[in-house]
């Protein structure tokens, strides 16, 4: 009669174990049901929000373009002025150390 208490106690235990394993179970599936149907409940709303927000980011590219360019050209007409200065400064050194070079030679080949 004792190994039948134990059978019973230990049944008892296995049963508990598995209905707590079903009722989790169905728990979990209503949740994820639940989940489901609140996003498919505000999914357009989100996707209405991502529109505006692309749209505001679109707006203001649009907007600050003209601006952008203008500072793209400003800089890159002052680069090419101060290059331009640069290169014809380096010009007229190459040109007055030549002439003093031709002038120094010159006086070297008379005496």
């Amino acid at each position: 009669m004792r190994q039948t208490w134990k059978g019973m106690f230990l049944g008892a235990v296995t049963g508990a174990l598995i209905g707590l394993l079903l009722e989790l179970t169905e728990r979990s599936a209503r949740g994820a049901r639940g989940a489901a149907q609140n996003l498919r409940e505000r999914a357009p709303e989100a996707a209405g929000g991502a529109r505006h927000m692309a749209e505001r980011a679109a707006e203001a590219m649009r907007e600050k373009a003209p601006e952008l360019a203008q500072d793209a050209k400003r800089f890159a007409t002052e680069t090419s002025h101060k290059v331009h200065d640069k290169v014809s400064d380096k010009l007229h050194d190459a040109r007055d150390d030549t002439e003093m070079l031709t002038k120094d030679l010159s006086d070297s080949l008379r005496r």
